[in-house]
């Protein structure tokens, strides 16, 4: 195409009270529901088409009541690219005649093509009344407007939408969709259309010759006229070509089975149909645009609708097959984990307007892509819809907080927005930089251990660019739990060393069949004695100068020997029970003890987040 739409700039469009979008060849929009994602596509579709708005389609809220003097406006700048999609300083020769002087120039000298797309409200027609500017002048904080554009320039634009209901059984039977336009344009040769249409003839007077009930139907017809010796002829099927597309279809066979009509196949199915019949219709037009210049915008809006997860990472090898610009609005993760990091765009609602934050405005290095790609898109797409995200130190914190959250808030975590991500250590600095840029809310709860807080000082110095290494008291959405502690062991000195051995011994039922023992008292015969794992003495070597290392015994009988048995029992199950330990908690204690305290402060504090981002 040559051509490439690169910025939309939107002013009080529904929920865009004013935003500027940066796009891609392929881009990708996600978000919470009614976050502003459909509205996007509107602008394009009014900007590109011929659409009108109504009073409901004009940006207010509480503070921006609504008024006939707002003027909605949807601003678009195209600049000319190569065969290889990257910017070039001119258009080519055949759009630079299409577009003429509507070819403007910005302060390095590149040409581009830029127009706005304005509603006004006219009080006398009491309607709103579309014009269409070219674009002078497009800097970052100024768009200048000049002369009226003439409809003619947008005849070499075309907009494509695709909804979440796509069907194609139903274009098929639709004369007015994409494919049954093209259809019946079938070309050929006069000689070939002869030669099919007297095909077409013979075959229908066969048909007839061998029924005997369309033979007595044609009597019948002509005996009920009442014109002298008037006949009636009838077409089992159609004689022309121009008619024939009025009866396709599309037949699939799976395995050497019987051909199935399209239409009795799954959804899923048809829905993919569509985007295949979309692929060879755009790539045509745009293969067959050699004198005469072509755009083609295609919009889809939520495609993983009806299809299996499985198949949704497919989809972006689909539309990576489709010529065009291409834009996609959706809520799956499977969709995000196969789209580059650069074309994914984040579209959030706040305080009743909509916000667009581009992720390749990140600065990211490419180990930090690299990290995200792996951490979050591969595994955790789902926390690019959350409102609110908790990063925890690992697995265990993180199956244990959900536990706490919906005793907490009667919800599950997903039905408020909020994602729960255990990061495996010192992972954070990509999961941080990541939220800040789509405008989530986070919190970090983390172990006290000594090289935990080290490393989470060195994430939080990254993040903000600091000098040092910052004191993390200063963060409140950083809750770091006691005197060196993790988290098995901060349970443990909350006082929950009843609640945790009932959880394991539930869990675990009977160890020992012959004594009937309790899984902890088993646990305890079983390794008090054992060699632990070799530690540092802190004494040097005399003669290479290393640190002596010891294995000491474990010790469960002598003061503290029970102490060290939970904290072992919990370590050697680790996740598995984490949340029989964290359910347990929530159901047998009561008032300030169903919540260990730096536990409540987070949920204190989460609740405090979710009341702001509803209002």
């Amino acid at each position: 195409m040559n051509i490439q739409l690169t910025q939309v700039c939107i002013r009080n469009l529904r929920s865009i009270n004013e935003a500027t979008v940066q796009l891609r060849p392929f881009s990708v929009m996600f978000g919470m529901n009614d976050s502003g994602k459909s509205n996007f596509l509107l602008a394009l579709r009014l900007a590109l088409g011929n659409g009108s708005i109504d009073e409901k389609d004009v940006f207010c809220s509480l503070d921006t009541p609504y008024s006939t003097t707002t003027v909605v406006s949807i601003d678009l700048k195209f600049v000319p690219v190569g065969e290889d999609g990257k910017q070039t300083d001119t258009f080519n020769e055949l759009w630079g005649l299409h577009l003429g002087e509507n070819v403007m120039t910005d302060d390095e000298d590149k040409e581009f093509f830029a127009f706005r797309t304005e509603f006004a409200y006219d009080s006398d027609k009491e309607e709103y009344v579309r014009d269409r500017m070219v674009i002078n002048e497009w800097r970052e904080n100024e768009i200048v407007v000049g002369s009226s554009l003439r409809y003619k320039t947008l005849s070499a634009f075309e907009f494509i939408y695709l909804d979440a209901q796509r069907d194609m059984s139903s274009d098929i039977r639709d004369k007015s969709s994409m494919w049954s336009k093209q259809i019946s344009k079938l070309k050929m040769t006069p000689e070939a259309k002869a030669e099919i249409e007297s095909s077409l003839g013979t075959l229908s007077d066969r048909i007839m010759s061998e029924s005997p009930f369309l033979q007595q139907v044609s009597r019948d017809l002509a005996s009920a006229t009442n014109t002298r010796n008037s006949s009636v002829e009838i077409n089992p099927i159609t004689r022309s070509v121009d008619e024939l597309y009025k009866g396709l279809d599309i037949y699939v066979s799976q395995n050497a089975s019987s051909s199935i009509p399209i239409a009795n196949l799954g959804l899923g199915t048809r829905s993919r149909a569509v985007f295949a019949s979309l692929k060879t219709i755009v790539n045509k037009k745009i293969n067959d645009a050699n004198e005469t210049p072509y755009f083609c915008m295609i919009a889809f809006e939520e495609p993983e609708s009806h299809i299996h997860p499985h198949s949704q990472r497919e989809l972006v090898k689909d539309f990576s097959g489709i010529q065009g610009q291409r834009i996609v609005t959706t809520h799956s993760p499977y969709i995000l984990s196969s789209s580059s990091l650069d074309n994914l765009i984040y579209v959030a609602l706040r305080n009743a307007k909509t916000y667009f934050s581009s992720l390749s405005s990140l600065g990211l290095t490419v180990e930090e892509i690299r990290h995200i790609e792996r951490f979050v898109l591969n595994t955790r797409g789902e926390l690019l819809f959350a409102n609110v995200a908790i990063l925890a130190e690992g697995e265990t914190e993180e199956q244990a907080l959900q536990i706490f959250f919906k005793e907490f808030f009667g919800y599950e975590p997903y039905e408020l927005g909020v994602s729960f991500v255990g990061v495996g250590g010192k992972n954070y600095l990509p999961f941080l930089r990541m939220l800040e840029s789509i405008g989530a809310n986070w919190y970090i709860f983390s172990d006290g251990e000594a090289a935990a807080i080290n490393d989470l000082k060195s994430t939080m110095k990254q993040l903000r660019n600091l000098p040092a290494k910052p004191d993390l008291d200063q963060y409140d959405n950083i809750i770091v739990l006691n005197d060196s502690y993790d988290f098995e062991t901060y349970l443990l000195n909350a006082g929950y060393a009843a609640e945790i051995i009932s959880a394991i011994n539930e869990y675990e039922g009977v160890e020992d069949e012959e004594h009937q023992d309790p899984y902890f008292d088993y646990f305890v015969q079983q390794h008090h004695g054992e060699s632990m794992s070799p530690r540092s003495t802190g004494i040097p070597c005399e003669t290479c100068g290393q640190m002596i290392k010891e294995s000491p015994l474990r010790d469960y009988h002598s003061e503290g020997g029970r102490e060290r048995a939970i904290c072992d029992c919990m370590k050697a199950g680790k996740t598995k029970y984490a949340v029989p330990i964290a359910k347990l908690i929530c159901s047998s204690c009561m008032g300030e003890r169903k919540y260990p305290s730096k536990i409540k402060t987070l949920l204190d504090q989460i609740k405090a987040c979710l009341e702001g981002v509803r209002l």
